[in-house]
């Protein structure tokens, strides 16, 4: 779905000629620590979480720049 989302997007920017950026990022699935069943969040969660905000911290960065 996100890659038709993509997809579609650029089609639409290109068909009415408009000079915008355009990017499509995948970002993992966020998982939790081994063993944990109960618990909405855990450490692994939140570094994978931080993780991922960081890299898009920085593609924003790089794309602006």
């Amino acid at each position: 779905l996100s890659n038709e989302i993509a997809y579609r997007a650029t089609l639409l920017r290109d068909a009415t000629r408009l000079t915008l950026p355009a990017g499509h990022v995948h970002t993992p699935v966020l998982e939790f620590g081994p063993g944990n069943t109960t618990q909405v969040t855990d450490p692994v969660f939140e570094q994978n979480r931080t993780d991922i905000v960081a890299q898009m911290r920085a593609i924003l960065t790089v794309a602006a720049g």
